[in-house]
């Protein structure tokens, strides 16, 4: 009976306190968890500050390079915005642009003439002619060409700077030499529209409509006088031309120049 007492007796210290054995091994199974886990916790926060001091590093660089770069930038627009030396005289920081004549031509059809036309033989002007008197619905133009009272002519302008939309201009009239027309005078000049021509690779090419005309053909003959035939086959149509675009002239500055107070 004794030793079932000791049995159930608690354990004492030097003090001569109780203790619990129950407690101590739940202690020390707390204490050897918490040992356990605490290392790979202590190893992560290692990590994570290595990682941080690297992105820190690269970002030191690029900070470092953006510096270098606003640099460029800042000594690039200084050189765009420092102002040229003024010059003296305008032409010296400019250019005039649109100064240039343009010339332009087509085909064309002269009728109403008394008897004093003539037929058309083949040729590249005769089917332009065609092609142009088919976009106005023409009904036969192959026999309108064949009238005595027609005849086909080449037209030709020249366009000035500064001209506006629908400005009058004169036209040039000239029969071929291959047509069997014999005077012009007293006939007129169908609708006609004119553009700029240009012969590449041996095909003639054509820009875009600038000027239509029609009107009453005024030969030189009439105007000249003389008994050189060729001044009954020569002719022009006053104002007869109208503008179909506007051209403008300005000036074009100097790339040296080429600042916001030069411009101003």
């Amino acid at each position: 009976m004794s030793s079932d007492i000791a049995r159930r007796q608690p354990y004492r210290t030097d003090e001569g306190l109780p203790i619990d054995r129950q407690r101590i091994g739940l202690a020390m199974a707390q204490a050897s968890s918490h040992g356990d886990t605490e290392s790979p916790s202590h190893t992560r926060r290692w990590s994570r500050r290595a990682a941080l001091l690297m992105l820190l590093g690269l970002g030191g660089c690029n900070v470092m390079g953006g510096w270098r770069n606003e640099e460029d930038t800042n000594e690039k627009l200084g050189k765009l915005l420092a102002v040229p030396e003024m010059p003296d005289l305008v032409r010296q920081a400019a250019v005039a642009h649109g100064l240039t004549f343009v010339s332009v031509e087509g085909v064309a059809a002269i009728n109403r003439l008394p008897g004093t036309g003539g037929s058309v033989p083949p040729s590249p002007l005769r089917n332009d002619l065609i092609d142009e008197m088919k976009k106005h619905e023409v009904s036969d133009p192959e026999l309108f060409l064949e009238r005595p009272e027609t005849a086909l002519v080449r037209v030709q302008a020249i366009i000035p700077p500064a001209v506006r939309r629908g400005d009058p201009i004169d036209l040039r009239v000239i029969s071929p030499p291959q047509t069997g027309a014999a005077d012009l005078h007293g006939g007129w000049l169908m609708d006609t529209r004119l553009r700029q021509q240009q012969t590449l690779g041996g095909t003639v090419r054509k820009g875009e409509v600038l000027v239509i005309g029609t009107g009453q053909l005024l030969t030189r003959a009439s105007s000249e006088g003389g008994e050189d035939a060729n001044l009954k086959l020569e002719g022009v149509v006053l104002g007869g031309g109208r503008i179909q675009q506007d051209r403008k002239i300005g000036l074009v500055i100097r790339p040296e120049y080429q600042h916001v107070k030069i411009s101003a």
